[in-house]
């Protein structure tokens, strides 16, 4: 699991890159929270949605309190370590994906490098990456990762060479 999301080597199927991206947002999202809503403005915010209609948002809120309080008064210096020392893995493991998946379309890894470029960019490497299916079989990157066996049981979409 370690090589598969921290190499540079390989190819990743288009369910894989997205179910990826989408667990470093929602892990972002998690380590952002606390800085940007300000701990106690969210929980409140959620009572204050929660007055009327649904005990869910307070419930909601309490536990927010309880998991984000001992972040709320940790030192600066020591969340911003945190905070560089997270962003830095998340970012690899983005490049390294969005790499692969390159490969995956039988292009360079350097093509993630057109989403510098502000819209066309963005747009082209979503069309690429995302709407177009990957190399069907072998290409100069590696085998197919569709056709690979993979592992029993379940991390049935991790390739069985990366487990």
């Amino acid at each position: 699991m370690i090589e598969f999301l921290f190499s540079f080597q390989g190819r990743v199927r288009r369910r894989d890159y997205c179910l990826f991206n989408l667990a470093l947002f929602i892990l972002v999202c998690c380590i952002t929270a606390p800085e940007l809503a300000q701990v106690d403005k969210l929980s409140s915010l959620l009572r204050i949605l929660s007055t009327g209609y649904h005990d869910f948002y307070a419930y909601l809120g309490r536990i927010l309190d309880r998991l984000l309080a001992p972040l709320a008064v940790a030192p600066g210096w020591l969340k911003m370590t945190i905070g560089y020392a997270c962003f830095g893995a998340i970012a690899w493991v983005r490049l390294a994906l969005a790499v692969k998946r390159w490969h995956d379309r039988d292009k360079s890894g350097y093509w993630v490098l057109i989403e510098l470029l502000p819209v066309v960019g963005l747009i082209w490497s979503f069309i690429q990456t995302i709407i177009l299916p990957g190399t069907v079989g072998d290409n100069q990157y590696g085998p197919d990762p569709k056709a690979q066996g993979t592992t029993e049981g379940g991390d049935a979409h991790i390739p069985a060479r990366y487990i």
